[in-house]
């Protein structure tokens, strides 16, 4: 067709809310990384110990035969973050990037897209464990915390994770 702009990744029809979502050439992938690697930094510089590795069992796997279509059996943050807020705690975090303009949020207000994939992680994160409690009688790790750390492709967060940033520094 004249006129029509193909993206890098191929996609027939380039649309800006495909653009703003970074696909092509591993942007998802950086842009994901990024605030996990400034998150990891910052709780290390504050002389906390903080993991990005060896995640998949910090909550307990679902019974693959209880498993349906999509769903997955184990559950992996991106980041831990030892001690935190209080000794002996762990704050697990998973680290989410989305767009005003993505179906999560149709909103164009600031912070609506980053409200709404908060509270998508926090009941994902809730209906796994529930299942694992239903199917092994094991539920959340004690004293630990999840935290949905969400911004939005234009700055925009939550005021969970400004408190964490704010408690980090």
């Amino acid at each position: 067709r004249k006129g029509h702009r193909q993206c890098a990744c191929d996609k027939v029809e380039f649309t800006p809310e495909h653009a703003l979502g970074g696909v092509a050439m591993g942007h998802l992938t950086k842009r994901h990384e990024a605030p996990v690697t400034a998150l990891h930094a910052m709780a290390r510089a504050c002389g906390l110990a903080a993991s990005r590795t060896f995640l998949k069992f910090t909550y307990p796997p679902r019974d693959k035969d209880q498993l349906g279509p999509g769903d997955k059996a184990h559950y992996i943050p991106d980041l831990l973050i030892f001690d935190y807020p209080h000794a002996g705690e762990v704050l697990v975090c998973d680290v989410s990037v989305t767009t005003p303009t993505g179906t999560v949020a149709k909103s164009l207000n600031r912070g609506t897209a980053a409200y709404a994939r908060h509270n998508e992680k926090e009941k994902k994160v809730s209906q796994h464990l529930e299942h694992t409690l239903a199917e092994s009688a094991v539920g959340a790790p004690p004293h630990h915390t999840f935290l949905p750390i969400v911004f939005e492709a234009h700055g925009a967060t939550t005021r969970a994770v400004a408190d964490l940033v704010k408690g980090l520094c």
